[in-house]
């Protein structure tokens, strides 16, 4: 496992064992069991959402007034199946929440210096990336009630724009806050190897300085430019000082971020051409360019 290496060995044994408790709760029935009875019982009671809107005729009325056989499809199949894949990706995202509470409590051996940014753990930050399918699962509920919003209620999409960020803001935010559980750990491990690396620079200038600064010439053949010490000192500032002192806070990349922003937003694309006709929109976009 590529996290035994980052806990003191007396402690492996129990990361193991944590490991393997939720392995046993991602393996188990009955979570799945609860999340598809969660998934039925809905649609056995009826759900408001599947209505009509009021006065607008829908597909979703038959001509003889009930239900027709597509929204009695989307009641008892898609709707159904839809919230039990959602429920078992948010089982999982909980277990994962579980899973990096544990750690930042084990106390993990972190180094600072890694090529990674994250103390050699950036590799959690591409796991957290993978639950941006939630985003995505959330923005088609979002985009698919902003229009019925637009098309029948007479909402326009610019007034919609403060929702619409507001959702890709917020679910943002909630899939990253669990990587916040091991900032303490980080920033903690980043501050003790700042003051190693920091008296360390500090002697590697004093031993420069002696050598060089107090000599009257360059004497001897003496090249700067050949030496160990400067090469030495210029190594040391651009790889293990800088790698520690530009160390995050979280295990998360840019490309993390970017990953679960985008899964979030590219649902709402839809509705830009509620706002704009594809024409209009493509017009714009060949004027603005040439």
């Amino acid at each position: 496992m590529r996290l035994l290496p980052l806990v003191r060995p007396g402690r492996q044994a129990r990361l193991e064992a944590g490991f393997e408790s939720i392995r046993r709760l991602r393996d188990a029935r009955t979570p799945e069991v609860v999340c598809l009875v969660a998934a039925i019982v809905p649609s056995l009671f009826g759900m408001a959402s599947l209505e009509a809107l009021p006065g607008i005729s829908s597909w979703r009325a038959a001509d003889g007034g009930g239900p027709s056989l597509a929204v009695q499809w989307l009641n008892v199949v898609s709707m159904p199946l839809f919230r039990f894949v959602g429920a078992l990706w948010l089982w999982r995202f909980c277990l994962w929440v579980h899973l990096l509470w544990r750690l930042s409590r084990i106390g993990l051996v972190l180094r600072p210096a890694h090529p990674d940014g994250a103390g050699g753990i950036a590799f959690l930050g591409v796991v957290q990336a993978r639950f941006a399918i939630l985003a995505f699962a959330g923005g088609l509920l979002i985009c698919g009630e902003a229009a019925n919003q637009v098309l029948y209620l007479g909402e326009t999409v610019p007034g919609l724009r403060f929702l619409l960020l507001g959702y890709v803001v917020g679910v943002t935010a909630m899939l990253l806050a669990p990587l916040a559980l091991l900032a303490p750990t980080m920033l903690r491990a980043r501050r003790k190897a700042m003051r190693r690396y920091d008296l360390l620079g500090h002697r590697m200038a004093r031993r420069f300085d002696r050598r060089w600064t107090k000599l009257p010439a360059l004497a001897g053949g003496d090249s700067l430019l050949d030496d160990d010490d400067a090469s030495g000192m210029a190594d040391y500032a651009g790889g293990p000082y800088q790698a520690v002192k530009s160390m995050s806070s979280m295990p998360l990349s840019r490309g993390n971020l970017l990953t679960i922003v985008l899964m979030a937003a590219v649902p709402l694309v839809p509705l830009v051409f509620l706002a704009m006709p594809l024409a209009e929109l493509f017009a714009r976009i060949f004027s603005t360019l040439f």
